[in-house]
């Protein structure tokens, strides 16, 4: 993961543990229904990038948390952000 979010993941441990672990099983359920649909995991570099500028801002943070809502249908692009976060 990108240390640019290192603080990103420690507010977030120290305001509720149990948020990881929610966003944790998120994934892990994510990616057990894209494997099971046979979805690519792959994503294209722009949208790397993208996710890479935002920085760890608590906007940036709820900006990426937003991905999934914003590209709906796009598990792959979710599942790339979630992990970054």
């Amino acid at each position: 993961m990108d240390p640019v979010f290192t603080p990103i993941r420690e507010e977030a441990r120290r305001i509720s543990p149990y948020v990881l672990v929610m966003v944790q099983n998120y994934i892990a359920d994510l990616e057990k229904a894209m494997n099971r649909r046979s979805i690519d995991h792959g994503v294209d570099e722009s949208f790397k990038k993208f996710v890479d500028s935002l920085g760890d801002s608590y906007e940036s943070e709820r900006d990426i948390a937003n991905i999934g809502t914003r590209n709906r249908n796009q598990s792959a692009r979710e599942l790339h952000a979630l992990k970054v976060l």
